[in-house]
């Protein structure tokens, strides 16, 4: 079994088979395209170990557990992963409400001049690029 095998499995157990094997239903009768989608329901997918009971289909072997595959754990990793050109970005996500744009600026400022000098690879902090597009 490839890693491609197990990773389109993973995939379509997860988030469908509309990701990596798009089906289509045509209705005869007024001529409209609707896709047909296959997927674990997520009430049946609250563990690791549950993950881990994935059956993965290949065409050159007998169907086999994703756990036969894979050895799991948890981890904390960040929910979003941002580059400016090929450098690592952080970025803070700061709500707004009932405060100025300009207060809140400052306050993000303050943030990140607290973890200069504590992040690996990092240039010198700009206040000016805070506003980089």
């Amino acid at each position: 079994m490839s890693q491609r095998d197990v990773a389109n499995n993973v995939l379509i157990s997860l988030t469908s088979s509309g990701q990596t094997a798009p089906n289509f239903w045509l209705n005869p009768r007024n001529g409209v395209s609707y896709p047909i989608a296959v997927q674990t329901p997520p009430y049946k997918l609250t563990s690791i170990a549950e993950l881990e009971e994935t059956p993965l289909v290949s065409p050159t072997l007998q169907p086999q557990m994703l756990s036969n595959f894979v050895t799991t754990s948890r981890d904390i990793t960040p929910g979003v992963v941002t580059h400016y050109n090929v450098a690592p970005v952080l970025e803070i996500f700061a709500n707004v409400e009932n405060s100025d744009l300009g207060s809140v600026a400052d306050k993000v400022d303050d943030i990140v001049k607290s973890y200069q000098g504590k992040l690996r690879g990092e240039p010198a902090y700009r206040p000016e690029d805070r506003f980089r597009a």
